[in-house]
Formats: C-alpha cells, structure tokens, sequence
C-alpha cells in the first residue's frame, strides 16, 4: 500500500517521542501547561500522548478491518 510508507517514521519515533514527552513533562510549566490542555472540555480530557499514538493504533486495527470486509465479502458472494 504505496500511501502507508508514510507512517513507517511516524511508528518508528514512537518510543522516542514517547520518551521525549515524558522527559518535557518534568518541566512544571509544560506540565501545568498539558494538564490544562487535558482538563478542557475541547480535548475530550485526553492526555497529548492519546493524540500522538491515535495514527499508530488505527494502522494497526486496518489488518483486522480488512479481514473483516473479505470475510463478509466471501459469505455474502456464497449466498448469492
């Protein structure tokens, strides 16, 4: 899938902007700064990092999508 080459730095980053969030965190004003973030309503009060791991988790689910939609494909093209 020539558009997913894309998300292949994004993932391979993960572990370092993970560690790298965690380390900007020890800062009180970019702490106090996320937490704010996170307890307004426009964020639904997730935290930065449920934003940053949101393209990760749904290439991850695609697989199990497109299981799913040949499998219904192949029963219904069975009944027909």
């Amino acid at each position: 899938m020539p558009k997913l080459e894309d998300y292949v730095p994004y993932c391979a980053n993960q572990i370092y902007a993970r560690a790298l969030l965690d380390v900007k965190k020890q800062d009180p004003a970019v702490d106090d700064f996320l937490q704010r973030c996170q307890n307004s309503p426009f964020s639904r009060h997730l935290d930065l990092w449920s934003f940053l791991d949101v393209p990760r988790s749904r290439l991850v689910k695609y697989p199990l999508l497109f299981k799913s939609i040949q499998k219904l494909v192949m029963f219904c093209m069975l009944n027909m």
